[in-house]
């Protein structure tokens, strides 16, 4: 409302239009995700303070200065029940598109690229017949120091990296038993220091504590 964006408010709604102001009841914005701007980037459209967040069931990405609540930036509709925002330069976020509206056969989730320098939006990644991207709900993803992307499809069970050229580098899909899978909500790549090696010398520690 202080932000001139009271309308985002009374999407879901027609009840008294007309007679009186419309209302909403329930879980009316969805935050599914926070973020501020990493100060290992550079400045550009965003700044140091920067906060992003994810309204999902208002289709709604916004980016605001801690310090007084001012939305500098935000992108309405262009992504459906989305989540997952991430930073990627000064001008540039991600987004986990999960486009959960009447999917096609092979599904069409997505990952959504957009640019606030120039106000331009494009499709990084989205499935196929051969190789289907869908899930309705969750959904993660997380860019690699290699310029691989790491993509959770969490309804799914599963997990996977693609290159820079879209082609999948490998796959894990959580099976259950019985021909079932199970939800993954997050993948996440470790980094380099959390070797086999750490993880034992952790164990050994643990087993130390107890015995003790």
């Amino acid at each position: 409302k202080e932000n001139g964006f009271e309308g985002l408010l009374i999407l879901s709604s027609l009840q008294g239009a007309g007679r009186k102001p419309p209302t909403v009841s329930g879980d009316t914005m969805h935050l599914n995700d926070v973020e501020t701007f990493p100060s290992y980037l550079k400045e550009g459209a965003f700044q140091a303070g920067d906060i992003m967040v994810s309204l999902r069931n208002i289709n709604t990405v916004l980016i605001f200065r801690e310090s007084d609540h001012k939305i500098t930036h935000i992108s309405v509709g262009q992504s459906v029940r989305q989540h997952d925002p991430d930073f990627i330069d000064g001008n540039t976020i991600s987004i986990f598109d999960n486009n959960n509206i009447t999917p096609k056969e092979y599904g069409q989730s997505r990952i959504l690229i957009k640019s606030f320098a120039d106000d331009r939006s494009y499709t990084y990644y989205i499935g196929d017949e051969e190789n289907p991207f869908f899930t309705s709900v969750l959904g993660k993803h997380q860019w690699l120091p290699n310029g691989n992307l790491l993509i959770t499809e969490s309804m799914k069970g599963r997990a996977f990296e693609i290159d820079k050229n879209g082609n999948i580098v490998w796959e894990f899909i959580n099976l259950v038993g019985n021909g079932y899978v199970g939800v993954v909500e997050e993948a996440h790549r470790l980094p380099t220091k959390y070797s086999r090696d750490f993880f034992y010398e952790m164990l050994q520690e643990c087993n130390s504590t107890v015995s003790k």
